[in-house]
């Protein structure tokens, strides 16, 4: 078998058993995706997740992302990950993967699932990073978010694509990304009257 075919195959696995851990679901089965505001729905599932492969060797990559979702569905699936793989020489890959989930209407049911994973197969001289944070909101009544809120929002999204291609020590991306997180936080504190639940997955891995 060959090198090329042995790294997919790893790679596959690596992601499978990601996407299993987060979905909770068998191989075959799908969940519907949604985005922004799915009012007067029943059920809702939204998901994030900024995943990167590299295979190349010395390629340098970067990805990341925030997403924002408001619904006052019943019951509500957040999920949110951030997978880096390298398989190559001299590769670096920084995934970052942000996620808010406003729920309005005292949901019935809200499962949060959120998961970062890095991984270096047989890499020389690599770095991975995968940073994954989510806050999940569920309020009794209808919550809006200011106008200096979504602005806000949008200051760090703009950061975080900045950061994840910036080419900086892993630790300080890291101690920056923690930093944006503090942002989302004090946005969500300030300027939507609910308290939120934060959840919080990373993965380092060098050789």
């Amino acid at each position: 078998m060959s090198r090329a075919v042995v790294r997919r195959l790893r790679w596959a696995a690596a992601v499978v058993a990601a996407t299993l851990a987060l979905a909770g679901l068998p191989a075959t089965a799908s969940a519907a995706t949604a985005s922004g505001t799915a009012a007067g729905a029943r059920s809702v599932t939204f998901t994030d997740q900024q995943v990167l492969e590299l295979t190349r060797d010395g390629t340098r990559r970067g990805a990341s992302g925030l997403g924002v979702h408001h619904t006052d569905a019943d019951r509500v699936t957040a999920r949110n990950a951030a997978v880096a793989y390298a398989a190559c020489d001299g590769c670096r890959a920084v995934a970052l993967s942000f996620q808010v989930v406003l729920a309005d209407g005292r949901p019935t049911d809200v499962d949060a699932q959120n998961l970062a994973v890095a991984v270096n197969d047989h890499c020389r001289r690599c770095e991975t990073l995968a940073v994954a944070y989510q806050v999940v909101v569920a309020s009794p009544g209808r919550t809006h978010l200011t106008e200096v809120g979504r602005v806000g929002l949008q200051y760090v999204e703009l950061r975080l694509g900045g950061l994840a291609r910036s080419g900086r020590p892993l630790p300080e991306i890291r101690r920056e990304a923690d930093r944006l997180m503090r942002i989302v936080q004090d946005i969500v504190t300030e300027e939507l009257d609910a308290r939120p639940v934060i959840r919080e997955r990373e993965r380092w891995d060098r050789d």
